[in-house]
């Protein structure tokens, strides 16, 4: 609002508190003719409506009332009945905050966990993680899996048909699930349970595995190979494609030796 000259007679002639107010403002520091005033707009709140006979998500609203909240006043509440049945009562604010959407009695929660209360087993985080690793952009682990288009079949994207199978195929807690091909799926046909130690030998390589490059060598590339916690030297090479040929011919002599039963482990430390 601007004050201006052709408005004197008017504010002369209001009451004295809204003269103060236009000319003084708030803080009582005199405002010049010309000076303009920002007036902060009203919030008008929404009028939230108990009326019986409303549905939030699965509840019907029977009646309206108020109960005592901790700021000494009073919240409006609606007594509700459930399609399971169940009487149950709301805050009024909370029904319209979350736009109707899931409001229940709490039998949507009883019905999800009782549907094979496992949810706090060993073999339950062994499923949700399987399907996180394939089916969440987030996880941490999602690069190595559901990156390089690893699925998991139908039938194990719900829980039950996946116990079934582990502990009908030698589930221990002591156990881990693992790929016998790295490259497939997750399926009743590529998985097994197996010890930490066989899971970590059944890793998938590094293209380089077993190379480490040190520049201050003359032949920079070292190709170290380890078995049964003991670290083999296998030799240097002047280039990557060097070492990739020594390291593969290497590795073919350790298995020899070891026997063609025996699983090498490949030492990735520097």
């Amino acid at each position: 609002m601007r004050i201006t000259n052709s408005m004197n007679k008017e504010i002369i002639n209001q009451p004295r508190a809204i003269m103060h107010s236009l000319l003084f403002g708030l803080s009582g520091t005199p405002l010049s003719i010309g000076a303009t005033l920002f007036v902060k707009p009203m919030a008008f709140k929404r009028k939230l409506l108990g009326n019986p006979g409303l549905k939030f998500g699965r509840v019907t609203v029977i009646e309206e009332f108020y109960k005592p909240n901790n700021k000494g006043g009073r919240e409006r509440y609606v007594k509700c009945l459930c399609d399971c049945g169940n009487i149950t009562e709301k805050a009024l604010a909370q029904l319209y905050k979350y736009e109707n959407r899931n409001a229940n009695c709490g039998c949507m929660t009883n019905q999800l966990h009782s549907k094979h209360r496992m949810s706090n087993t060993r073999l339950y985080r062994v499923w949700d993680a399987m399907v996180q690793r394939i089916t969440n952009p987030n996880d941490s682990s999602y690069h190595n899996y559901g990156g390089r288009n690893i699925s998991i079949c139908e039938e194990w994207k719900k829980f039950i048909p996946f116990m079934e199978w582990a502990l009908s195929h030698g589930y221990k807690d002591t156990l881990e699930i693992d790929r016998e091909d790295n490259d497939g799926n997750y399926e009743p046909s590529n998985c097994r349970f197996v010890t930490r130690r066989v899971n970590q030998l059944n890793k998938r390589k590094r293209p380089d595995y077993g190379i480490f490059y040190r520049s201050w060598e003359l032949r920079p590339y070292s190709i170290y190979l380890g078995s049964n916690g003991k670290s083999y030297y296998g030799g240097n090479a002047e280039t990557i494609e060097e070492a990739r040929k020594i390291r593969d011919s290497f590795e073919v002599m350790l298995r020899g030796r070891k026997g063609s039963d025996s699983q090498l482990e490949i030492n990735y430390k520097l």
